[in-house]
C-alpha cells in the first residue's frame, strides 16, 4: 500500500516537474538553428527533468524494496516522502528562476523583399524604450534583444504586429525575408485558422497542390495552433523565415520552387508555413 502510494506521488512530481520546465529557448533554437549547437542554459532544463526523474525512480525503487522486506516503517517512509516532495519545490524555484532569467542577443541584419529581392523600407522596429525606423539602407540593429521577448515590427500595411526573435537572426548580418503581402498573407490564414474557416486555407492552397489533394484528405493531417481565442490577438510572433530554392511537401509529390519557411510560435507550441508565391506575385501557404 505505501509503495503504491509513494509510486503515485513519484509521477505526480515527475509530471509536475516536466510540466514546469519550460523548453522553450531550446526548442525555438533547434527549428531556427538547426546547425548550431544549443548552449548549455538552453539544455539545462532537460538535464534537470532527467535528473530529477532518476531520482524520484530511485525513491520508487527503495520503497518498494523497503516494503518487500518488511522494513518500510512509518521513519522510513516519511524520509521518502519528504524526498519526493522536495522534487516539485525545487523544481517550481528553478522554474521560477529560469523563466526570470532572459539572455541578451546582439542582432544586425537587413530586411528584404521576398519578391523583389530588395531591401523593404517602412519599418519601425522596437526592442524596449529603443525604436528604429527601417528606411533604404538601414539595417536592423539592436545590442541586446531578449530571448523572450524579440524586436516587435510595424508597418503601415501590416495587418498585425510582427514580433521577431532574435533567433531568427544568424550571423554578423542576415538577411530577413518579409514584405505586407508576405505576412498579410500568413496573418489571413491565421485568421481562417482561429475562426476553422479551413475552406478559405485549402482555397488559397497553390494550384499544383489542390489539384493533388481534396479538401478532406488535405485536412486529414492537419493541426492547427491557433482557435476562436486567438483572435484578440494583435501579434505574431516569428521565430524564423528560411528561404528553400526547393521543397517537397510531405504528402504532396509536386516541388515547390523559391519557398520560404516560417516557425510561428503561440506560447510553447509551434507551427512551420510554407509560402510560396505564384508568376502573378500572390503568395499561398501550406501548412
Amino acid at each position: 500500500m505505501y509503495s503504491a502510494l509513494l509510486g503515485c506521488l513519484a509521477v505526480g512530481a515527475v509530471i509536475f516537474a516536466s510540466a514546469r520546465l519550460p523548453l522553450y529557448d531550446l526548442s525555438i533554437h533547434l527549428v531556427a538553428s538547426p546547425h548550431t549547437p544549443p548552449s548549455l542554459f538552453e539544455v539545462v532544463p532537460m538535464i534537470l527533468v532527467v535528473l530529477i526523474a532518476v531520482c524520484v525512480v530511485g525513491v520508487v525503487v527503495l520503497g518498494a524494496l523497503l516494503f518487500k522486506k518488511k522494513k518500510l516503517h512509518t521513519r522510513d517512509f516519511c524520509i521518502a516522502l519528504g524526498l519526493v516532495l522536495v522534487v516539485p519545490i525545487s523544481s517550481y524555484l528553478l522554474t521560477h528562476y529560469y523563466q526570470s532569467h532572459e539572455r541578451f542577443i546582439h542582432v544586425q541584419g537587413f530586411l528584404v523583399d521576398p519578391l523583389t529581392k530588395q531591401q523593404y523600407s517602412g519599418v519601425d522596429a522596437v526592442v524596449g524604450d529603443t525604436a528604429l525606423h527601417i528606411g533604404q539602407g538601414s539595417a536592423v540593429a539592436f545590442d541586446a534583444v531578449g530571448t523572450k521577448h524579440g524586436i516587435t515590427l510595424t508597418h503601415k500595411d501590416f495587418y498585425r504586429r510582427l514580433i521577431l526573435l532574435p533567433q531568427a537572426f544568424s550571423g554578423k548580418s542576415s538577411t530577413i525575408y518579409l514584405s505586407a503581402s508576405f505576412f498579410n498573407t500568413l496573418v489571413s490564414v491565421i485568421d481562417s485558422e482561429s475562426r476553422g474557416k479551413y475552406d478559405r486555407i485549402y482555397e488559397q492552397l497553390p494550384a499544383e497542390l489542390k489539384s493533388e489533394k481534396p479538401m478532406a484528405d488535405y485536412f486529414t493531417a492537419y493541426d492547427p495552433i491557433f482557435d476562436v481565442a486567438d483572435l484578440s490577438d494583435q501579434e505574431v510572433v516569428i521565430a524564423s523565415i528560411i528561404p528553400k530554392s526547393e521543397l517537397l511537401v510531405d504528402g504532396f509529390s509536386n516541388r515547390l520552387h523559391d519557398a520560404y519557411e516560417v516557425t510561428v510560435y503561440k506560447h510553447y507550441r509551434q507551427a512551420t508555413y510554407i509560402l510560396v508565391a505564384d508568376s502573378t506575385g500572390v503568395w499561398h501557404v501550406v501548412r
